[in-house]
């Protein structure tokens, strides 16, 4: 009985990871609510990451990405969700390896609210359109 426990919930851990699916506008616009909320982002800061202003010294932009990217569902415990950054942000097979190399880890990502938004730069900075457009799209 116990055995069959543990199989149960191993199989339900499987399928909750299996529920992710590609995040739109609506999304993007919850998650950015949310990250503001959360964080109590003075209003001239979040019209500012709204219209995609972020410091590079400004702790504050580190952790709203981070938090931004945690509600979408690509950036977890154990960092980027490379799978699901490809799915969301790639829109040609050769996005990828691209993709992948910005969402690793380096030494200088010394917390994870820098390795995200280091990735956020890269991302952006090699692939600014399809970046913005995979979210921009209005559902």
């Amino acid at each position: 009985m116990k055995h069959c426990l543990v199989v149960l919930c191993w199989i339900a851990t499987v399928l909750a990871d299996d529920t992710w699916t590609v995040k739109h506008f609506s999304d993007l616009k919850l998650a950015r609510n949310k990250c503001a909320t959360t964080l109590n982002v003075p209003d001239d800061a979040f019209s500012n990451y709204q219209n995609r202003i972020f410091s590079d010294t400004d702790p504050l932009a580190k952790t709203y990405v981070k938090c931004v990217f945690e509600e979408l569902g690509v950036f977890g415990d154990n960092g980027f969700y490379v799978d699901r950054v490809v799915s969301q942000f790639g829109t040609e097979a050769s996005d990828a390896p691209r993709l992948e190399k910005c969402a690793a880890k380096t030494d200088t990502d010394t917390t994870d609210d820098i390795w995200a938004f280091s990735a956020f730069r890269c991302f952006t900075k090699v692939h600014t359109s399809e970046f913005y457009t995979q979210l921009d799209v209005k559902d």
